[in-house]
């Protein structure tokens, strides 16, 4: 498992993700992306109460691709 968030994400802040970190598996890969929102994980437009980010749409979603893909060759080679 894997949960990818981004530091100036106040949808899903990092307080709230650090209190519900003991309700994943153990083994889940957290990925944290510097200076990411949460409205830069998708294409829908800015979401209200998000913060802005200070890396482009682009490079958070090349890390986020990174991130998955990393895992899911983990998947395929064990």
């Amino acid at each position: 498992m894997i949960r990818v968030y981004g530091t100036r994400d106040t949808v899903a802040d990092v307080a709230k993700l650090e209190r519900t970190k003991s309700n994943l598996p153990a083994t889940t890969r957290h990925v944290r992306i510097d200076g990411g929102n949460h409205s830069q994980f998708g294409s829908y437009g800015f979401q209200p109460g998000d913060w802005l980010a200070t890396i482009s749409r682009e490079e958070q979603q090349r890390q986020t691709l990174q991130a998955v893909l990393e895992i899911l060759r983990g998947l395929s080679n064990p």
